[in-house]
């Protein structure tokens, strides 16, 4: 068919100067060695070929198309495709389901028509010419159902008034899932609020919660086939609300050779719910040094350098996070020596990766 044929079993026989016989030996044909053969020769410069023959490689059939395994709804029709060629033709498919024949035998290319099923089946084809039969792979057609429940239904991602809620979705009943249902419900109310959506991804956010409140929620999906049972409830709780309070006088105050930082204490009501305390922080160069968290109005700052310029600032915390921020405290470098200077004191400062020893001489 064009190509050379790159074989050592060739053979040239010289009969005179001008004339020779050349021999081309296949062992072992198989269907790969059926095509269009010629034989070229070149003398002087000029290229001249023979006359074009055919060689056709006999056998038993050499299937194009095999059944294929699919998924089907019970008792409705479906195809199944069978195709194999020679040479020899013609060709005759004969179809088995299971252990039995089926239908009549159809000169290939055959299309099987079934007119449904109600439990899984496996088909397989034969294709028979004068040299004999081949058997096709077998195919597995398998009845479609309603999918398992969702796995593994988590609440991630909650605030006061919003969550997330994430699953696995169960077996798919042999057909893809469009869609997923949740429900939710919050504690000592009968409303339940649903919500159908496409998937994937297998996920959904919850939003417009109430703070500080139990819910339930439930996840179904749906196939072709219909919907899944409703996996468990799981259960969970929102956030209360954050504080919405600042702390005030926040100021700084030198006792026994380090800074303690102070501020009014808020009263227990303020606190909102789920009260954790105060959250520090305090940066120099726009870099956050260190962050603290303390129940009492009051604390003991370390691992800054007094060189520099320090910003503190103060909140308070809850579960549902921290409120708003005080007014930030700014202590410059000149401020930090002068109080330095007042004593002797050594301070040790850590600083990337050095260790600094800083002294005052009077």
């Amino acid at each position: 068919d064009g190509a050379v044929v790159q074989g050592i079993d060739q053979v040239y026989i010289p009969v005179n100067e001008e004339h020779w016989i050349g021999f081309l030996s296949l062992k072992s044909v198989d269907r790969t060695d059926s095509g269009k053969y010629w034989c070229q020769v070149e003398t002087n410069g000029k290229k001249e070929e023979s006359q074009h023959v055919w060689l056709i490689v006999e056998g038993v059939p050499y299937f194009t198309v095999e059944p294929k395994d699919q998924s089907v709804i019970p008792g409705r029709p479906f195809q199944m495709a069978c195709a194999a060629v020679g040479p020899p033709e013609p060709v005759t498919i004969v179809w088995w389901m299971g252990d039995s024949r089926f239908g009549h035998p159809d000169i290939s290319p055959s299309i099987l028509n079934v007119s449904g099923i109600n439990q899984s089946t496996v088909f397989s084809c034969e294709a028979h010419n004068i040299k004999g039969l081949s058997s096709s792979r077998t195919a597995i057609v398998q009845i479609k159902a309603i999918p398992f429940p969702p796995l593994n239904v988590t609440v991630t991602k909650i605030t006061s008034n919003n969550a997330s809620v994430t699953w696995q979705p169960g077996f798919d009943g042999l057909s893809p899932l469009h869609s997923c249902t949740v429900q939710q419900v919050a504690e000592l109310q009968d409303e339940v609020v649903t919500e159908v959506f496409s998937v994937p991804p297998f996920t959904r956010a919850l939003p417009g919660l109430k703070h500080a409140t139990n819910y339930s929620v439930r996840v179904q999906c749906s196939n072709e086939m219909g919907s899944s049972p409703f996996s468990d409830w799981v259960y969970f709780q929102t956030l209360g609300l954050a504080p919405n309070c600042t702390p005030q006088n926040v100021h700084i105050i030198q006792r026994d050779s380090c800074l303690i930082l102070e501020w009014e204490a808020v009263v227990p009501e303020m606190f909102g719910e789920n009260a954790l305390g105060y959250r520090l922080e305090w940066s120099q160069d726009n870099i956050t040094q260190g962050e603290l968290i303390v129940k009492e109005a009051r604390a003991n700052l370390s691992m800054w350098n007094p060189l520099k310029d320090l910003l503190i600032k103060v909140c308070i915390l809850s579960s549902a996070g921290c409120g708003p921020w005080s007014e930030p405290l700014l202590l410059t470098s000149q401020d930090l020596i002068g109080k330095w200077q007042m004593q002797e004191a050594f301070v040790f400062v850590f600083e990337e990766n050095e260790l600094l020893l800083i002294w005052c001489i009077r």
